[in-house]
């Protein structure tokens, strides 16, 4: 395998959560001030506040972001698959994510068992979304029943990080 392969594919990000992506922004995601690179991995305690996000779209358009566990509650087992962690709409081009529309307000990781994939993912929008009513739950989100209903087609930008659960942060689940 040529090491040359972005680790999105690698770790199935395009093929088992995206069927593809049209990579058209340059964004960069930083957690405790460290720039995550797609496949590093983050311990959850450093990820309690949400992750800066710095991207340069188009001035006049919108844009969505999701972050996603499709993960959850295990890797072999994602019954809860995706959890939804953070919904922002109507993100100016410029990249002041605090200038868009919190639909979901931001949850750190936590993972119950093995490795977790966090998944965030950029949309431009075709329209303002205004605000959204945020999902009934966390669990069981389908962002492509989401993107489909908000015709966002498909993700200009992905970038995605590990976290498993730390010793020492409760009881782990049988």
């Amino acid at each position: 395998m040529s090491a040359n392969i972005d680790p999105i594919y690698v770790r199935q990000v395009i093929g088992d959560i995206v069927d593809t992506i049209t990579p058209c922004i340059n964004m960069k995601v930083y957690i405790d001030g460290r720039q995550i690179i797609n496949g590093c991995t983050i311990k959850p305690s450093i990820a309690i506040v949400p992750p800066q996000i710095r991207f340069e779209g188009q001035a006049e358009r919108l844009y969505t972001l999701l972050l996603t566990d499709p993960d959850m509650p295990s890797p072999s087992n994602p019954t809860l698959r995706e959890y939804i962690h953070w919904i922002v709409t109507d993100i100016p081009g410029s990249g002041a994510i605090n200038q868009g529309n919190e639909i979901l307000p931001y949850e750190p990781p936590t993972p119950i068992r093995g490795y977790h994939r966090y998944i965030l993912m950029m949309f431009e929008q075709m329209t303002p979304l205004g605000l959204l009513s945020p999902p009934l739950t966390r669990a069981h989100f389908d962002h492509k029943t989401f993107v489909w209903r908000h015709q966002l087609g498909v993700p200009k930008a992905i970038a995605y990080f590990w976290a498993k659960k730390e010793p020492g942060q409760g009881r782990q689940d049988p």
